[in-house]
């Protein structure tokens, strides 16, 4: 049979609906970040250095626990809850992972630019052309690295319901989608980058580009969410021969 295809507008109109849909478990699984960024934008005002413990505290710990409740609850309809298991852990390992995968390369690009354009000022032509690929190369690089990842980010919804799946399975689920779910996964971040970059060329407040791309980060989550709800959905449609418009029911299975 004809693989379904992943539709994109329809990923990114339901991420961003989804708090709208649920407001009362959204506000209980977001709450807890949203409290400490607004501690650690006024720390940050003050002076102190406890915005750093608390921005680490919050991206690292707070993110986590929000992104495996958030997953869940999109892709099995379950209620928050505020603590710390497997799931949590490997859920931080993979976006550790998958970070370095996406920086690394970008920052070893724009460097490699940056040492050819300090090697070469005061050579117009060549200087130019290697200032022009300081701020071109690292966002190329990235886009790349983004593309070649594709299949690795349905992982993270995968590790937050508690499901073991190889490296082959996850490809699998991908496979006649990588394109789409590459766009899905590029147009969240560029929207979001977007926002926040235009917001501090224009001069606004670190407060408000801070609050904004918390604002804007449980749409991000949400995409890989219902991305893989529906590739899971084809998957298992296509491995029954139903109907893949109709994608079945997801259960967890590795304990919670």
């Amino acid at each position: 049979m004809v693989r379904g295809t992943l539709p994109v507008l329809g990923i990114l109109a339901g991420a961003a609906r989804a708090p709208i849909d649920a407001p009362t478990t959204f506000a209980k699984a977001f709450a807890p970040m949203v409290v400490v960024e607004l501690a650690a934008i006024w720390a940050s005002g003050a002076g102190t250095l406890w915005h750093h413990i608390l921005d680490i505290f919050n991206t690292m710990i707070l993110a986590t626990i929000f992104c495996t409740n958030w997953h869940r609850h999109l892709i099995l309809g379950a209620s928050p809850r505020l603590g710390w298991g497997q799931p949590e852990t490997r859920y931080l390992i993979f976006s550790i992972m998958l970070g370095l995968v996406l920086v690394l390369p970008s920052y070893m690009a724009g460097a490699a630019a940056l040492a050819g354009f300090e090697a070469v000022e005061g050579t117009s032509g060549l200087a130019l052309a290697f200032a022009s690929a300081v701020v071109i190369l690292p966002a190329v690089t990235f886009a790349l690295m983004v593309a070649l990842s594709v299949p690795m980010w349905l992982w993270l919804p995968s590790e937050a319901i508690g499901r073991d799946e190889s490296h082959a399975e996850i490809v699998a689920m991908a496979r006649g989608n990588r394109g789409r779910l590459f766009l899905v996964v590029l147009a969240s971040l560029a929207l979001v980058s977007g926002l926040v970059m235009g917001l501090e060329w224009a001069g606004a407040p670190e407060a408000v580009t801070r609050l904004l791309a918390l604002a804007l980060y449980p749409m991000q989550v949400g995409v890989m969410s219902l991305a893989y709800l529906h590739l899971d959905g084809l998957r298992q449609a296509a491995a029954s021969d139903a109907d893949p418009a109709d994608p079945a029911p997801l259960t967890p299975v590795r304990g919670q």
